[in-house]
C-alpha cells in the first residue's frame, strides 16, 4: 500500500462512526507520522498533540515496532494512561488510534512510574489534568472490541470489499455533491456557511476562510470570518473584488495582493471563489493559504452556487428586517419623546442604540463642561455603580478623541487601530467597537460607545449610519429634557446656592409636617443666620459675600442626612427641616453646624471681616412649639432673635452659644 492509498484509508476511517472520538494517525516504520491535521475536526476528539509528541512518542514507537514485526494488532496504554491501539496496514505502515480515557481518571491514582516519567519530561501532572478530563470516556473492553472491528475494516479496505469506489476523483465529486445538497437543505444562511466552511476547512486542511458579502445599503463587500483565524484586516469591508469585468472565475492572489486586499493579513496566498449568478456578483469566498487543483476548483462552483441561493434568501429576510428596524426606530423616538424622567431617558438611549445594531454592551458619556471630562451617565452590560465611577479626559482614548473632534469612530480590531492600538480588554468579548458623538447646535455634549455584537461580528458602516440617525433625534430630545429640567429646577431653587427656595421649602415643610402628624412623629425646624453680615461688608466685598453664602450652603448640605431638607430663606439665612428629630437632637445638629460655619469662614477667606459676625441658630419643634408650619417658623424666628432671654427653644445670637444648655432649658 503506497502513501496515497494510506491517506485514502485514513480519510475513510475518520468518517466511520465506529471511530468517533478517536485521534487517528498513519505511521511508517521510520516512526514518522503521515501529516494529519484534520482528525480533530472529523472525529471530534479534543486531544493534546503537543503533550503526545513530548511524552508518548517513546511508548508509541515501541507499540508500532511490535505491531509491524509481529503483523498483529497491539493494545497499549500511553504514559498519560489513555487507551490506544496500533494495527499494521502493510509491511511498513501502521494505523494508530488513541485518545480514550477511563471514566474514573484521576492523577492521584497514577502509578509511581508514570509520575516519574512525567517528571523526567518536565511535565507537571496537574497542568494536564484539566485537558485530559475533556477526552472521550471508554473502557478497555470496549476499546479492544473497537480494535477488532477496525482490523476488519482495514482488511476490507485493502481488499476493496466495502469500498465501491477507491477512485479519489469520484469520491471527491460525490463529497461535493453531498455537501451541496446539505447546503441547499440548510435552515438558514448562517448554517449553510458553516457547512460550506467545514467542507473546505476539513477536507482540504485550509487554516482560514472568509466571506466577503455585498451589503445593499452601502454597496460595499463586508468581510466575515467563517473558519479559522481572522484575516486580520484593519477594515471591515472592501469596495471592489479582484475579478475582471463580469468574468467570474476563481482568482489566486499572491502575498502582495493578499496584503493589499487584507491589510495586516499574514497569509502567503489566497484563492478567491466568486459568488455570482448570471451577471450579478454577490461576493466571494476566500480560502487563505490553500492549494487546490484545477479539478478541485472546478468542483467548487457546485458549492458556491448553492451558497448564492441561500444568500439571496437571506437578503430577502434582511430586507424585511431593515424595514422592521426603520419602524422600530420610529417607535423608539416616539418613546423617548414621551419619557419625562431624565435618568430613564439616558438609559433608554443606550439600550435602544444597542438594540439597533445588536450590541450587548455600551455606555453613554456626557461632557462635564467645567472639568472637560467625559463621565458615564448610563451603561449596558456593566454594573451601574461601577460605570458611573468611570471617566475619561477629552482628547484621550477612543471616546475622548470622538468628543474632541466630533466625528464617529468605527474600530474593526482594537489591537490594529492605528491611533490607540492596544491589547483587547478582558471585559470585552470582541475586538470591534463604535463610538459616536452627541452633537447639538455644533457642540459635542456627549459620546455613545457600543461594543460586543451578539454574533461576534465587527461593526460595519451601515451600523454607523443607523446609529447616527438615531442619535440625531435622541440628542435633540435629551437637550430638550435637560432644558426642561433646568427650568423646573430654577423655579424651586435659589440660583446662587442651588438650595431650595423658600416657596418650595414651605411646600415641602407642610408635607413633612402632615406626615409627622399622621404618624405621630417629632419634627424640628432650625433657622441658621449670619448676624451683622451686611453691616460690615462694603459694596466692593460683594464677591466675598457671595463666597460666604455659598460656603454656608455647602456646609449645611454636607452636614445633613438624605431625608433632611435645607433651603435659603434670606440673604444669609437658611432653614433646615429635620424629620423624625426631637428638639434636643436638633440642638446638637445646630451646634455642630454653627461651629463648622464659623471655623470655615474664619480660615477660608482673609478678605472677609468675620470678627464682629455671629452665627445664630433658632430651633422650634413639633409638637412642643406648634402644630402648623406658620407657628413653627414664627417660634424659630423668635428663638433666633438676639434677646438675652431663654424661652422655649430660643438660642441667642452670641458667638458660639451653648446650644445644648439652651435647648435643655426649654
Amino acid at each position: 500500500m503506497n502513501l496515497q492509498q494510506s491517506e485514502q484509508m485514513l480519510t475513510y476511517l475518520k468518517n466511520t462512526p465506529l471511530l468517533d472520538g478517536y485521534c487517528l494517525s498513519m505511521y511508517s516504520s521510520s516512526k514518522t507520522a503521515t501529516p494529519d491535521k484534520i482528525n480533530r475536526h472529523l472525529c471530534g476528539t479534543r486531544g493534546i498533540p503537543h503533550l503526545c509528541h513530548k511524552i508518548c512518542l517513546p511508548s508509541l514507537n515501541v507499540a508500532i515496532d511490535e505491531a509491524l514485526s509481529t503483523n498483529k494488532s497491539v493494545f497499549f496504554l500511553c504514559p498519560l494512561g489513555l487507551f490506544s491501539f496500533a494495527i499494521p496496514v502493510s509491511a511498513s505502515l501502521c494505523l494508530v488510534c488513541s485518545g480514550m480515557r477511563e471514566n474514573l481518571f484521576d492523577l492521584y491514582f497514577y502509578r509511581s512510574e508514570q509520575l516519574e516519567f512525567l517528571k523526567e519530561k518536565n511535565v507537571y501532572p496537574f497542568e494536564i489534568l484539566e485537558q485530559l478530563e475533556k477526552l472521550p470516556v471508554s473502557t478497555e473492553k470496549e476499546v479492544r472490541e473497537t480494535m477488532a472491528k477496525v482490523e476488519k475494516l482495514v482488511a476490507s479496505f485493502a481488499a476493496e470489499e466495502k469500498m465501491q469506489s477507491v477512485d479519489s476523483t469520484m469520491y471527491l465529486q460525490n463529497t461535493f455533491m453531498d455537501v451541496a445538497a446539505s447546503i441547499g437543505r440548510a435552515e438558514s444562511f448562517d448554517k449553510a456557511v458553516v457547512l460550506f466552511s467545514e467542507m473546505f476547512g476539513i477536507l482540504f486542511d485550509i487554516p482560514a476562510i472568509a466571506l466577503l458579502l455585498k451589503d445593499k445599503e452601502s454597496d460595499n463587500f463586508i468581510i466575515e470570518t467563517c473558519w479559522g483565524s481572522s484575516p486580520a484586516s484593519s477594515y471591515p469591508y472592501v469596495k471592489t473584488l479582484p475579478f475582471q469585468g463580469e468574468k467570474y472565475v476563481p482568482v489566486i492572489l499572491n502575498i502582495d495582493e493578499v496584503r493589499e486586499l487584507f491589510p495586516g493579513s499574514k497569509a502567503a496566498s489566497a484563492t478567491c471563489l466568486p459568488l455570482f449568478e448570471d451577471t450579478d456578483l454577490f461576493g466571494m469566498a476566500v480560502l487563505f493559504d490553500s492549494s487546490l487543483s484545477t479539478h478541485e476548483l472546478s468542483l467548487c462552483e457546485i458549492l458556491t452556487s448553492r451558497l448564492v441561493g441561500k444568500f439571496k434568501e437571506n437578503n430577502k429576510d434582511r430586507e424585511a428586517w431593515r424595514k422592521q428596524r426603520v419602524v422600530r426606530l420610529l417607535d423608539m423616538i416616539r418613546t423617548l419623546v414621551l419619557t419625562e424622567n431624565q435618568d430613564d431617558l439616558l438609559q433608554m438611549i443606550v439600550s435602544m442604540a444597542a438594540e439597533l445594531v445588536d450590541a450587548s454592551s455600551g455606555s453613554l458619556m456626557i461632557v462635564d463642561k467645567n472639568s472637560k471630562i467625559l463621565r458615564v451617565v448610563s451603561a449596558l452590560g456593566m454594573n451601574s455603580v461601577l460605570a458611573r465611577s468611570l471617566s475619561t479626559k477629552i482628547g484621550e482614548g477612543i471616546a475622548g478623541r470622538v468628543a474632541a473632534n466630533g466625528t464617529p469612530l468605527l474600530v474593526t480590531d482594537i489591537e490594529q487601530e492605528q491611533y490607540c492600538g492596544r491589547p483587547n480588554r478582558i471585559r470585552f468579548g470582541t475586538k470591534s467597537c463604535i463610538s459616536l458623538p452627541l452633537r447639538f447646535k455644533g457642540t459635542t455634549i456627549g459620546v455613545l460607545n457600543l461594543a460586543d455584537k451578539k454574533n461576534s461580528a465587527p461593526f460595519i458602516p451601515p451600523d454607523q449610519e443607523i446609529l447616527s440617525t438615531f442619535l440625531e433625534q435622541a440628542t435633540s430630545i435629551l437637550e430638550r429634557s435637560t432644558a426642561l429640567k433646568k427650568a423646573k429646577l430654577n423655579t424651586i431653587t435659589d440660583p446662587l446656592t442651588g438650595l431650595y427656595n423658600m416657596r418650595f421649602l414651605k411646600k415641602r415643610f407642610n408635607e413633612e409636617l402632615s406626615r409627622s402628624i399622621r404618624h405621630n412623629l417629632q419634627l424640628t425646624l432650625v433657622i441658621v443666620r449670619l448676624d451683622n453680615f451686611s453691616k460690615h461688608q462694603g459694596a466692593k466685598d460683594q464677591v466675598h459675600a457671595q463666597w460666604a453664602v455659598k460656603e454656608m450652603a455647602r456646609i449645611l448640605t454636607a452636614s445633613l442626612r438624605d431625608i433632611d431638607l435645607v433651603g435659603r430663606s434670606g440673604e444669609v439665612e437658611f432653614c433646615l427641616i429635620l424629620p423624625a428629630t426631637p428638639k434636643k437632637e436638633g440642638a446638637f445638629v445646630a451646634e455642630r453646624i454653627t461651629r463648622t460655619i464659623k471655623d470655615e469662614l474664619d480660615k477660608g477667606n482673609g478678605s472677609l471681616n468675620t470678627q464682629c459676625m455671629h452665627i445664630a441658630a433658632g430651633i422650634a419643634s413639633f409638637p412642643e412649639d406648634g402644630a402648623s408650619s406658620a407657628d413653627l417658623i414664627k417660634a424659630a424666628g423668635i428663638a433666633i432673635s438676639p434677646a438675652d432671654t431663654e424661652e422655649g427653644g430660643q438660642i441667642n445670637s452670641v458667638p458660639l452659644p451653648d446650644l445644648r444648655a439652651k435647648a435643655a432649658s426649654g
